[in-house]
């Protein structure tokens, strides 16, 4: 929820340093780690990253074609520096762990890129968290459900037109059908 860049990094500074269990930093949050790269170490890879390509490229210091043109390359460099897992959005999902090993979530669709389903994806991601997923394990399959759940809606309500609030609604129906 955060508007201010600023803001969020001066609170982030006092909140962050003293959290010891794992978490997600969901979109504007990530300008902590841009200004403090080394900031989520003291986690040690119990942390996720959740970011789009525009977030990914200011948090990487890249310019945002080099991000487009290799986002799973990207996305390592920040799991690597910050040790920190990156799930990176965008037509593909791309997930790096600090440790070098990454995968490619395929699909989802162009209707995930409403307004607020980045953050129902970073709640699908701390809720696997919290069921005691490790973060890799968390991001794989936070990206997977978050995919999968926007191709039902696709396919029920049309390519675009969905709404954020409507995609945590499908993720029981695709954990069935994986299950």
């Amino acid at each position: 929820g955060f508007g201010d860049v600023g803001a969020a990094v001066r609170l982030l500074e006092e909140l962050l340093p003293q959290v010891r269990t794992p978490l997600v930093l969901d979109a504007l949050a990530s300008a902590y780690l841009t200004e403090h790269p080394e900031g989520l170490r003291h986690l040690e890879g119990r942390a996720v990253l959740s970011v789009n390509p525009t977030e990914l490229a200011r948090t990487a210091h890249l310019d945002e074609d080099r991000v487009a043109a290799e986002p799973l390359a990207a996305a390592r460099q920040v799991a690597q520096r910050s040790r920190v897992v990156v799930l990176a959005g965008g037509p593909d999902k791309h997930i790096a762990a600090p440790d070098g090993r990454a995968w490619v979530v395929q699909g989802g669709g162009h209707g995930l890129g409403v307004s607020g389903s980045g953050d129902v994806q970073a709640g699908i991601v701390a809720g696997l968290l919290a069921r005691g997923a490790d973060a890799a394990q968390a991001a794989v399959w936070g990206g997977y459900l978050h995919a999968r759940a926007g191709e039902r809606l696709a396919h029920q309500v049309g390519g675009v037109g969905f709404l954020a609030r409507e995609i945590p609604v499908q993720i029981p129906a695709v954990l069935t059908e994986v299950g």
